[in-house]
C-alpha cells in the first residue's frame, strides 16, 4: 500500500474520512481532516499523489476494495469512467446504451480491514477513529463487507454518482439497515441511527450470553454424563 503524505495522529483521533475514488477536482478535499483516498485506476491515483503532495493529513492508495482480502477482481473499464469497477458491460447496457467497455484486467482486491489496519499500523494510533465513507467508484457494498470489525466505527456513508444506481441498491439497503443505519436527509447518503445501534448491540450481547449459557449447559451434561461413566467403571 503506497502512502505519500503523513497523517496527524492527533487529528486521526477525531475520525477519519475515506475517499473510494479521486474526486473531480482537487478542491474539493476539505483542508485539515486526515483523508484516507483510495483509487482503483493506478494511472489517477498516482496524478492524486503529485495534486496532494503539499497537503498534510493525506494518504493516497492504490487499490481496489473487495468484500474479502484477495480476491481476484475482474476489474472492467468503459469509455465513461464513472462505470469502471466489477460489473460488466451486459449489466448496465439496459440502462446505458452508449456505454462500451475499453479494457478488463485481473487485480487483486483489499478488504477495508485490511487497508485500515495498515493505516493504524503506519500512524501508530491506539484506538480504531470514527469513519466517515464516501464511495464513488467501484462496488459500495463489497466495500461496506470488506469492513470486518471497523464496521462499528462507521458513522455514515455517502454514495455518489453512478454508486446511487447500481444493481447493488437493494441489498446495500438491508445491509445497513441491518446494521442500524437510516437514510439521511440528503440523497445517497446513510447515518448510523444511535437508538437502532444500541438495540442491535443490545441484541448482539443477549446472544452472546445465550450462546455461552448453551456452551456451559453442554459442559455440564458432558462432566454429569463422564462422571457416571467413572462411577459405573469403579463398582
Amino acid at each position: 500500500m503506497a502512502t505519500d503524505n503523513q497523517i496527524s495522529l492527533n487529528q486521526a483521533a477525531n475520525g477519519l474520512l475515506v475517499w473510494v475514488g479521486a474526486p473531480v477536482a482537487v478542491h474539493t478535499i476539505p483542508a485539515g481532516i486526515p483523508l484516507l483516498l483510495l483509487e482503483a485506476d493506478l494511472g489517477k491515483a498516482q496524478q492524486q499523489k503529485k495534486l496532494l503532495k503539499d497537503m498534510f493529513n493525506i494518504m493516497v492508495c492504490a487499490e481496489v476494495l473487495s468484500a474479502k482480502a484477495n480476491l481476484e477482481i475482474q476489474w472492467h473499464q468503459f469509455n465513461d469512467d464513472r462505470f469502471d469497477g466489477a460489473i460488466s458491460e451486459a449489466n448496465w447496457h439496459t440502462s446505458w446504451a452508449n456505454l462500451r467497455q475499453i479494457s478488463q484486467q485481473a487485480r487483486i482486491g483489499r478488504s477495508l480491514e485490511n487497508i485500515l489496519d495498515v493505516w493504524v499500523a503506519h500512524t501508530g494510533a491506539t484506538h480504531k477513529p470514527a469513519l466517515q465513507l464516501m464511495v464513488r467508484q467501484g462496488d459500495p457494498l463489497a466495500a461496506l463487507q470488506g469492513l470486518g470489525p471497523w464496521c462499528s466505527q462507521l458513522e455514515n456513508l455517502q454514495l455518489s454518482g453512478i454508486c446511487c444506481q447500481g444493481p447493488w441498491m437493494e441489498a446495500l439497503k438491508s445491509w445497513l439497515e441491518e446494521r442500524g443505519f437510516i437514510s439521511a436527509p440528503f440523497g445517497g447518503g446513510w447515518q448510523r441511527d444511535p437508538i437502532a445501534s444500541q438495540l442491535l448491540e443490545l441484541q448482539a450481547k443477549d446472544q452472546r450470553i445465550a450462546d455461552l449459557e448453551e456452551q456451559l449447559s453442554s459442559l455440564a451434561v458432558r462432566l454429569l454424563l463422564a462422571n457416571n461413566g467413572n462411577s459405573k467403571a469403579t463398582l
